[in-house]
């Protein structure tokens, strides 16, 4: 009976000292950390740069002879951050990655190298928490803000849906989510993804990827 009790103390010891190493090393970090959303670097384009670009197009225009008074706009629509499960490890040295590209990566490339008119950000809905969906509001705000009316780049708020079934019937695949608006009180208060196998394995991780994923 002693034997039996003392098993079981120390099952129940072990267990409290489990708990508390769990709880000590994610108050001290020790599991990692999530990077954040960035500082967004640059600034917003020079008038003289985008009056030089919309130029550019009416001489193509004109020299196409296209009579359309209709405008071409150059964006994209699926621009993922490291706060995507797949776009994190892909960006890992390990895997040949370049390194983290947090949201404000994203505002600069989209502003500076593409060189495009408007674009979306779409990290996984099923691999969101409270703070990245925060921190993806702020960052587009900011990102949108950046333009002072110049409309330089429009920045559009929006995550990506991700729904797996093996039943073809049942199986929806990808579908990118954009707002019009990017106001606190207009847009959804949090990401909303799907269920079934897509959370558990963004969240969670395949058994060989489970190291290799960002702290939330």
């Amino acid at each position: 009976m002693r034997d039996m009790k003392n098993f079981f103390t120390s099952i129940l010891l072990l267990l409290i000292f489990s708990v508390a190493i769990f709880f000590g090393g994610a108050v001290l970090k020790l599991f990692g950390t999530l990077d954040g959303p960035g500082v967004i670097e640059g600034k917003v384009l020079p008038q003289k740069a985008v009056k030089d670009r919309a130029v550019r197009i009416n001489v193509v225009k004109e020299e196409l002879e296209v009579l359309d008074e209709k405008q071409i706009l150059f964006g994209d629509l699926h621009v993922h951050t490291t706060y995507s499960t797949d776009a994190f490890m892909w960006s890992l040295p390990f895997m040949n990655g370049k390194g983290a590209s947090p949201l404000a990566d994203a505002c600069d490339y989209a502003r500076f190298c593409s060189a495009l008119d408007f674009w979306s950000i779409n990290d996984h809905a099923e691999a969101s928490t409270p703070r990245k969906w925060l921190d993806t509001k702020q960052s587009i705000q900011q990102c949108n803000n950046l333009s002072e009316g110049t409309d330089d780049l429009v920045s559009f708020l929006g995550w990506e849906w991700t729904q797996v079934d093996p039943n073809p019937e049942n199986h929806y695949g990808h579908k990118n989510v954009i707002f019009l608006e990017t106001d606190e009180s207009l847009v959804p208060p949090r990401a909303i993804g799907s269920g079934g196998v897509a959370p558990l394995v963004m969240r969670l991780g395949l058994p060989w990827t489970m190291s290799a994923l960002p702290a939330t």
